[in-house]
């Protein structure tokens, strides 16, 4: 449980490039040194590019244009009646307004519950249309999701330092 956690957060940081590709092993070796751990193992099944891809995979399922807002790469707001707009958290809290959909797909999760209330202000403007507005947030029943979920629910910032911790004890 404990090595699924490190991977994920690790997974996370290069995802959102708070962690460069290069650095990916000194990092986990700081996470393991702060929590005390001599041993780890890299756990299959990730979140990050693993989900878009799949997320991207239904343009050739449905034929329905899939677009992305992400920190590589800002597609422009497409016209028509369907099509999905796939955004990363980080990438789509602030400076960016979308009133001209009314559903957005979010495929990873915010560590801070402002970051969440910010990015779904993103399509809930004064000058939207819509009345009903949609939120689709991509997650998995991983340790480290459902610690942010709670978090968020809870109106908190999840705390990835303390998860670990918890996490450790609860595998001792």
């Amino acid at each position: 449980m404990i090595d699924q956690a490190i991977t994920e957060l690790v997974q996370y940081g290069l995802d959102t490039g708070l962690v460069a590709p290069e650095d990916k092993i000194f990092v986990t070796n700081q996470i393991l040194e702060a929590l005390g751990l001599e041993s780890y193992e890299e756990t299959p099944g990730s979140r990050g590019a693993e989900e878009l891809e799949q997320i991207l995979k239904l343009e050739e399922v449905t034929g329905v244009s899939v677009y992305q807002y992400n920190g590589g790469r800002h597609d422009d707001l497409p016209r028509g009646n369907s099509w999905v707009y796939a955004v990363q958290f980080q990438a789509g809290s602030e400076g960016w307004n979308c009133t001209s959909c009314n559903t957005v797909l979010y495929w990873s999760l915010p560590y801070s519950y402002k970051q969440a209330e910010q990015a779904a202000g993103r399509i809930d403007r004064l000058d939207t249309s819509y009345k009903t507005l949609n939120y689709y947030i991509m997650r998995s029943f991983a340790p480290l999701d459902l610690g942010i979920i709670r978090a968020l629910r809870n109106k908190e910032d999840f705390n990835a330092s303390g998860f670990l911790r918890s996490s450790a004890r609860q595998k001792e």
